[in-house]
């Protein structure tokens, strides 16, 4: 019989001197050679990541190194939320699933890139009815669901920052990073769930907004059947409702003056894709550099007092991005989604 005594191509020498060693390699080949590559010329390697990805400027200069700082991608321009969205949209995506979310109530939705695209932009232009604009902070104390995914995008498309804070956060947290922000508005809902009750967010909010955020202009409401049920008081004059109440939405009634909900000769033709309607505020995305501030986030993720740690568009972006694929696999798949719920029923 005949034996192979060679090892397999995965089994490499960690020590060739006198004594062999050999050990499985931890480390992917294709790692390796980036992480080569990388060491070898730093700058060349981030701009062929940068260039796999869609941008609305391309940069001058890839890096500058100004002691004690430094910056990348001099010049370019983007919008994560253009990235995210409208780039899919416009490419074929618009009926291909964006968003599949499921809760513990058995409350099941589904929204494709195109109605993505939609909730996005008229989210976008209530935030700039409101006053919110490029560069203003907002905190974001919401549940995980569609409206606060949506919310963080079109504060992204509009230049301004947000500070997403955990909804199981006491009144003194969200106090501390609603003042730390400088938050001129608060997204909130009136109750999340956990473990099958229903918990109250809305009074932690009041609380904090006693405690502080001085600042605070606006707190918007997501209204909910089980907010309804245990009658959410709305006392603050600050409070705008973002959800059917009395058959307004006053959140995105603030983007224009009449809905094409309610003016029929405004409906758009089916599949057909705008910046805004007629008479609204503006939903158009903002081109952002590698100065703008993308996020205002917390050092740690406890209860400690938070830190500035926030981080630019340009940067985020391909950080982000370039690992996305070896590491988690993503790629275009051919995925239709079903007929989908509105993020608010009686709207399209």
């Amino acid at each position: 019989m005949l034996v192979n005594l060679e090892p397999p191509f995965s089994v490499i020498a960690l020590n060739r001197g006198s004594r062999l060693n050999t050990a499985m390699d931890p480390v992917n080949p294709i790692v390796r050679r980036w992480r080569a590559d990388a060491e070898a010329d730093h700058e060349a390697f981030w701009a062929r990541a940068a260039a796999e990805l869609p941008w609305l400027s391309r940069w001058d200069r890839v890096f500058v190194h100004e002691p004690p700082t430094f910056r990348w991608f001099l010049g370019a321009e983007t919008n994560l939320a253009w990235q995210c969205v409208d780039h899919h949209a416009e490419r074929g995506r618009g009926g291909q699933a964006a968003i599949v979310y499921a809760n513990e109530r058995g409350e099941r939705r589904v929204l494709t890139y195109a109605q993505l695209r939609f909730e996005v932009e008229r989210t976008a232009a209530a935030l700039r009815g409101l006053g919110i604009g490029r560069g203003d902070r907002l905190t974001i104390y919401m549940p995980v669901c569609p409206e606060a995914l949506v919310l963080m995008l079109a504060t992204v498309r509009i230049g301004a920052i947000h500070s997403v804070v955990f909804a199981g956060f006491g009144a003194g947290a969200l106090a501390d990073r609603i003042e730390a922000s400088g938050s001129r508005a608060v997204f909130c809902a009136d109750v999340t769930y956990r473990k099958g009750s229903d918990v109250p967010l809305k009074g932690i909010v009041d609380a904090a907004l006693e405690l502080g955020g001085s600042a605070v202009e606006h707190v918007v409401l997501i209204a909910t059947e089980a907010g309804d049920r245990q009658t959410t008081a709305l006392l603050d004059d600050r409070i705008v409702v973002w959800g059917i109440r009395r058959g307004h939405d006053h959140f995105l009634d603030q983007r224009r003056p009449s809905h094409p909900a309610n003016n029929p000769g405004q409906h758009r033709p089916a599949g057909q894709i705008q910046e805004h309607f007629p008479g609204q505020t503006s939903a158009a995305h903002s081109g952002l550099d590698d100065r703008h501030d993308l996020r205002f986030s917390v050092e740690h993720a406890n209860t400690l007092r938070p830190e500035d740690d926030s981080g630019s568009e340009a940067v985020s972006y391909v950080d982000l991005a370039n690992p996305s694929k070896p590491t988690f696999s993503v790629r275009p798949v051919r995925c239709r989604a079903t007929p989908c719920q509105p993020a608010h029923p009686g709207l399209p």
